[in-house]
């Protein structure tokens, strides 16, 4: 995400423009007398929604950054540096608003490949003979063709029709780069990822065959594209989830559709990623009330656990679905019945509640529980009342707990100040974070590659090894995963050499004896973690720690360049003072 996406996440446009005017709810908007004109009737319109404002008296508007610039008299750079300074977004780069307007038409490029692609893939599902065998296995499903092109669901054959189809209409295969390359996805049912105005930014594209892996493969974030702050139906679902004052996040795009389908028109999916704060504030500007519906495995009861944690401590009314005993999922559900999953839905349980009964739900006699069982439970309950904002519900779970447990009260008070003071900025604190903490991120990074391999091709073609250690054994085996997987340069020299099969032989034959015992160290460490893995929260622990291996590389950059600028300045040698700044303003950036 550049700075000014960055910029624009973290500001609402009416929380702005209210510390200069008086802003007055207008339905789902504001409005207010415009400042830049006389006027007696106010024609200045607010919309958090879509975080623009508009005058219809003297036709001026725009986004945060225009009103800034207007109101304060600033040109572009001063009201980016301004606004940079209130959202706390460090600011890096030197553009120009003339190369603001480049990206933006590079933008617009993006928007009209991904809109083409959705509608080549589309029209071979329904029209064409090659989107046969997918049109029937979505009907099996249980699709209907009206909700089929209601989410424009397409079909990319196992061919360069697409490529073609594109280089036709001008765009060459640097222009396809830069939108994620849809191209690239053959043989499988393809979900367009659109935003909040439903514009195509991306595509999840679903793997038809059995035994076809990875099952899902998404558009990597593109200049349009930011998996952290898109959810996939919300540009469908907005407007019933202000009707119903209430949305549902479920797990996947099918999940989506079916609930739509089914008549719970409020149904959202996190992005191809684990559900973020920023996906949670665009919720929150719809209504402050959430349910959840992520399936009812042990793997999705881990994503519940992990997004509730995010719910709660905004102290927004969180809710969870219970599916009756026998169903996995939302699909399964409708499939069966479609009653089952509206009713589900409406009944849904207070998430505080539903982690109660998630703790007791394993112990039948709950009546006669052993000291050591009242201990497991205080132990899975009380970092979750400790992160309830409100104190009268905190006070209510905290007096429900010593109930359930035949325990006085102060003593679980006296647990939960423990909590309290081992708590510092980390408000999540979990088994996995401890685990991982006492991995180092370098290893943690190669471990994660070794075990999930499908996630290599795409780590090493946006991380170098030469960022690792220099020297080090870590970077050795990172540098043995990209030459194994881009055949350029393995060591085994073997003309049909394949990562899976050859990476564990160069990695025998190079590897100390130790770190070999070390990475099998962290990879019985992480079985814990990992048992029913979801392949886009692994590619997020891989994302973690690049960007920490990035942020402690740019930290060692400046304190070489910090040092080498102090020399420079003991010697009042300006002309190299200046050479090292521009060339640690490039590294940087």
């Amino acid at each position: 995400m550049d700075e000014v996406e960055e910029i624009k996440s973290r500001i609402n446009v009416a929380d702005l423009i209210s510390q200069y005017l008086t802003l007055k709810k207008a339905g789902t908007n504001f409005k207010t007398n415009c400042p830049f004109h006389q006027e007696k009737t106010a024609s200045f319109m607010v919309s958090p929604e879509k975080q623009i404002w508009k005058c219809f008296g003297c036709g001026k508007g725009g986004d945060i950054f225009e009103f800034i610039m207007e109101m304060e008299g600033l040109n572009f750079r001063e009201a980016l540096e301004l606004l940079a300074n209130r959202a706390g977004v460090e600011l890096k780069t030197t553009k120009t608003r003339q190369e603001y307007v480049q990206e933006k038409d590079t933008k617009t490029k993006i928007y009209q490949i991904n809109k083409l692609s959705a509608q080549v893939f589309a029209k071979i599902l329904l029209e064409h003979s090659l989107g046969k065998k997918a049109l029937e296995y979505l009907k099996d499903r249980g699709l209907k063709i009206d909700t089929i092109k209601e989410f424009a669901i397409g079909y990319a054959p196992d061919n360069d029709i697409l490529e073609r189809f594109l280089a036709k209409r001008g765009f060459n295969k640097d222009d396809l780069r830069q939108a994620g390359s849809p191209e690239r996805f053959k043989n499988r049912i393809t979900f367009p990822i659109a935003d909040i105005m439903g514009n195509v930014v991306g595509f999840s594209a679903r793997a038809l065959n059995k035994g076809q892996e990875p099952k899902y493969i998404n558009t990597p974030e593109t200049p349009i594209y930011y998996k952290s702050r898109i959810l996939y139906g919300l540009d469908k679902a907005k407007q019933e989830i202000k009707l119903q004052n209430k949305s549902l996040i479920v797990e996947g795009q099918m999940d989506v559709v079916m609930s739509h389908q089914a008549g719970v028109k409020i149904a959202v999916a996190s992005s191809g990623t684990a559900l973020t704060s920023q996906q949670l504030e665009i919720l929150g500007r719809y209504s402050e009330n959430i349910v959840f519906a992520f399936d009812q495995d042990k793997a999705g009861q881990i994503a519940t656990k992990k997004s509730l944690n995010l719910v709660i401590g905004r102290d927004m009314n969180v809710k969870i679905v219970v599916l009756p005993q026998g169903f996995k999922d939302a699909g399964e559900a409708i499939a069966k019945d479609e009653k089952i999953w509206v009713e589900a839905v409406d009944q849904a349980m207070p998430a505080v509640e539903w982690y109660f009964k998630s703790a007791f739900d394993e112990f039948p006699n709950v009546e006669n529980l052993a000291a050591f069982d009242k201990k497991k439970i205080a132990r899975e309950l009380l970092p979750v009342i400790n992160i309830i904002p409100n104190e009268i519900e905190k006070s209510h779970y905290i007096q429900l707990l010593a109930k359930k447990l035949q325990v006085n009260q102060k003593i679980i008070e006296l647990a939960l100040g423990k909590i309290k003071k081992s708590v510092t900025s980390d408000k999540n604190i979990s088994p996995e974070t401890i685990i991982k903490k006492n991995i180092d991120t370098e290893e943690l990074l190669v471990t994660l590659l070794i075990k999930f391999p499908n996630l290599v091709e795409k780590t090493v073609s946006v991380f170098d090894y030469k960022d690792l250690k220099e020297g080090g054994e870590i970077q050795k085996i990172y540098k043995l995963m990209q030459s194994c997987y881009t055949k350029s340069s393995c060591l085994e020299k073997q003309s049909n050499c394949n990562y899976q099969k050859n990476f564990t032989v160069c990695l025998n034959k190079n590897i100390s004896e130790g770190t070999k015992n070390k990475i099998q160290e962290n990879l019985l460490a992480l079985e814990e973690l990992y048992k029913n893995p979801d392949e886009a929260l692994i590619e997020q622990e891989v994302n973690e720690c690049i960007k920490i291996i990035n942020s402690h590389q740019k930290e060692k950059i400046k304190e070489e360049f910090s040092q080498l600028i102090k020399q420079a300045e003991d010697k009042g040698d300006r002309e190299e003072i200046k050479r090292l700044m521009i060339k640690l303003q490039k590294l940087m950036s």
